[in-house]
């Protein structure tokens, strides 16, 4: 996973280090350089890979990538190129809500969930 953001913010950087992000871009002008930088690196093919967005500056990530994923108070341009739109907007869960959907998707959930709904041994 990589987090490309044309912002800068210091709880962003700190967040995508509490969930292990590795690739961390910020202040990003050209999100496809960067797309591209890391399909190469990722060895991945654009429609294995998925983009989140909200503003003008994701559109050219949503027409490349297999899935764009508009958060919910994303501009409206954004919203009617993207395969899906959180319920969530950015900010407050959005990409959290993303990551569970992929998830889900692979099938990957309940063996992530199992140890927590586990009763603890004493």
């Amino acid at each position: 996973m990589a987090l490309v953001s044309g912002r800068r913010s210091d709880a962003a950087f700190h967040r995508a280090r509490e969930l292990g992000v590795t690739r961390f871009y910020e202040g990003v002008r050209d999100k496809a350089a960067i797309l591209e930088e890391l399909l190469a690196a990722l060895n991945l093919t654009p429609p294995q890979a998925a983009a989140v967005g909200d503003e003008l500056v994701d559109l050219p990530l949503f027409h490349r990538v297999g899935l764009g994923v508009a958060v919910a108070d994303a501009v409206p341009e954004v919203r009617a190129a993207a395969h899906w739109i959180t319920i969530l907007p950015g900010g407050q869960g959005a990409v959290r809500e993303v990551c569970d959907l992929l998830l889900k998707a692979q099938g990957r959930w309940e063996e992530l969930v199992r140890p927590w709904q586990e009763p603890a041994v004493d």
